[in-house]
C-alpha cells in the first residue's frame, strides 16, 4: 500500500525518492484523497500533461497551496494563466530574457561573480548560500529588474525573509508574508517613479512599460507589482538553491568534480544534471479541465494533479542509471525547468548564472571543502535543499 502526502513529515523531511519509485512502478496516477487530487510520477505523463493546456489548466493556480489547500488565492500573472493570455503576457519580459539577450549579459555577471569571489577569498569558510549563491542571485535579478544599488539592501531582506520558512513545519512565516507584500508593493511603486522618464534603462521595468505600448493600455501599480515582483522571488532562491545543490554534489562524487575541471565545458551539463538528479522543486500543480483517462483512472474535472518533477527526473523509463549522478550523460529533456507553454521563462538566465559563477569558482577554489556536518536543509513540501552550507577554502587558495 502506498502511502504518499506530500505535506507528509516522511516526505519533507526525508528521501521521496523510494516512495517515488513505488508510484512509478504501482501507481503512476495515484489518488490523494485528502486532497481529491491526483499524483502523477512518470516523467512521459508529466511532460504530456505540461504541453496540454486543454486539459489540464493553470488558471487554477500551480502551487499546493492553491490547487490541494486552497489558501492561497490566484491571481492572473504569466505562472497562472493560460493560452492566448500567458502566450500575451509572455512577451512582456522575453525580449530581455530569450538566449541572445542573455547572452549579452555574461560580462556583467562574471564582473559580480567576481567582486562577491573577491570578498569572500580572505577568509577561512563562508556559506555557499547565504554568502554567495542567494546574495549574488538577489543582486543579478535586482539589476534585471532596474532595482537601483541604494534600495537592494533592503530588498534582499524582503527576499531572505520570504524564503525564512518556520524550520518546524516548512510554512511562510508571518514576518515571510509580510516581507513578501513589501516587496511587491516596492515593485509597484518603483515602475510608477520611472513613469515619464524620457530615458529608459534596459531593465524589466522598461520592458513593462514597452509592453503596455503594445497592447494600447496602461497597467496598474497592482499588474506592476505582481509581474516585477514574480522576477524578483523566482529570480533569486530559486536559482540559488540550483546552484548550490551542484557545488554539493561536485563535493559528494569527487570522480564527477574531476571530469568537471578537466573539461570545463561540462559545467552547463552538470548543471543539468544536478537539477536532474536531486531537483529542488519537488512538483508544481495544475487542475484538470476535461474528463481524462490515464493508466485507467479518471481525472475527473475540478480535481487537482500534481506533476512530481523530482520522480520524473529518476524515470527509468526515461534515463538509464538514474539513481546515478553523471556529468557526463549528455542532454537530455528534464522536468526541472517545467516544460510546455509554462517552460520557465529565466532558463537562459539560470543556466548563464551557474556556468558564470561555476568557472570562476573552480578557478581560484578547486579543491574547496564542504562542512556538511554542519549544512542545514529547508524544510517544505514544495521545495528541497540547503538553507545553510558552510564551505572551506584550501590553504593557500586564492
Amino acid at each position: 500500500m502506498i502511502d504518499y502526502d506530500p505535506f507528509a513529515d516522511a516526505i519533507i523531511g526525508g528521501d521521496p525518492h523510494p516512495i517515488y519509485k513505488r508510484m512509478r512502478d504501482d501507481a503512476p496516477a495515484f489518488y490523494l484523497e485528502k486532497y481529491d487530487a491526483w499524483a502523477l510520477s512518470r516523467f512521459e505523463d508529466i511532460w504530456n500533461t505540461s504541453l496540454d493546456t486543454v486539459r489540464f489548466t493553470s488558471s487554477k493556480g500551480t502551487l499546493p497551496s492553491q490547487v490541494l489547500t486552497k489558501e492561497q488565492p490566484v491571481i492572473p500573472i504569466l505562472n497562472w494563466v493560460d493560452p492566448p493570455d500567458h502566450t500575451m503576457l509572455q512577451k512582456m519580459f522575453l525580449p530581455l530574457l530569450n538566449a541572445a539577450a542573455v547572452k549579452k549579459q555574461a560580462d556583467m555577471m562574471r564582473m559580480a561573480v567576481t567582486e562577491f569571489l573577491d570578498d569572500l577569498s580572505g577568509r577561512d569558510e563562508f556559506d555557499v548560500m547565504d554568502d554567495l549563491a542567494m546574495p549574488l542571485a538577489s543582486r543579478l535579478i535586482f539589476d534585471f529588474v532596474g532595482v537601483p544599488p541604494s534600495d537592494q539592501p533592503r530588498m534582499r531582506e524582503c527576499v531572505s525573509l520570504l524564503f525564512g520558512h518556520d524550520p518546524s513545519d516548512g510554512a511562510v512565516t508571518e514576518e515571510g508574508l509580510r516581507a513578501y507584500e513589501e516587496m511587491n508593493a516596492y515593485c509597484g511603486e518603483l515602475a510608477e517613479s520611472r513613469r515619464g522618464w524620457t530615458e529608459q534603462p534596459n531593465d524589466a521595468v522598461s520592458a513593462f512599460f514597452q509592453y503596455e505600448q503594445r497592447i494600447g493600455r496602461r497597467m496598474t501599480k497592482e499588474e506592476a507589482s505582481i509581474h516585477l515582483g514574480m522576477l524578483v522571488s523566482g529570480g533569486s532562491e530559486t536559482i540559488a538553491k540550483g546552484v548550490t545543490l551542484l557545488i554539493y554534489l561536485l563535493h559528494q562524487f569527487p570522480e564527477q568534480k574531476a571530469h568537471v575541471l578537466a573539461d570545463r565545458p561540462l559545467i552547463l551539463d552538470a548543471f543539468q544534471e544536478a537539477l536532474r538528479y536531486d531537483n529542488p522543486t519537488q512538483f508544481l500543480c495544475r487542475t484538470v479541465a476535461q474528463d481524462v483517462t490515464l493508466h485507467g483512472q479518471t481525472l475527473k474535472q475540478g480535481q487537482g494533479v500534481l506533476l512530481l518533477y523530482a520522480s520524473g527526473n529518476r524515470d527509468e523509463q526515461e534515463f538509464d542509471r538514474p539513481d546515478e549522478f553523471d556529468v557526463r550523460r549528455g542532454k537530455r529533456r528534464i522536468l526541472s525547468f517545467s516544460g510546455g507553454p509554462h517552460l520557465c521563462l529565466g532558463i537562459h538566465f539560470a543556466r548563464l548564472e551557474a556556468r558564470v559563477l561555476m568557472e570562476e569558482l573552480l578557478a581560484r577554489f578547486p579543491d574547496y571543502e564542504l562542512d556538511v556536518g554542519r549544512a542545514r536543509k529547508i524544510k517544505t513540501e514544495l521545495t528541497k535543499g540547503f538553507a545553510e552550507l558552510p564551505m572551506r577554502l584550501a590553504r593557500g587558495a586564492a
